[in-house]
């Protein structure tokens, strides 16, 4: 079992609701891995297990659906357009 599941699972089921183009996507999916990361690091440095950590990072940043919508709003409208085409 891979040490990031809860971030894993996280981060995936995020990208299947993301918009926009493909850099786009990478680059919002990159940001809120290192966010989860950082998150996980403070949590372990205040003794909590590393698997609780992980969970408990995912649990607080929210959830994908509520986030994808969140930078879907910030999408300009040429790439909404684009990527509701494809």
């Amino acid at each position: 079992m891979k040490c990031n599941d809860a971030i894993e699972a996280f981060l995936d089921d995020l990208a299947l609701r993301l918009r926009g183009d493909g850099a786009h996507a990478r680059r919002i999916l990159r940001e809120v891995e290192e966010h989860l990361l950082d998150d996980v690091e403070r949590l372990i440095g205040s003794g909590v297990p590393g698997d609780t950590a992980r969970r408990m990072a995912v649990e607080n940043f929210g959830t994908p659906s509520a986030l994808a919508l969140e930078f879907d709003s910030v999408i300009p409208q040429r790439a909404r357009i684009i990527s509701a085409s494809v």
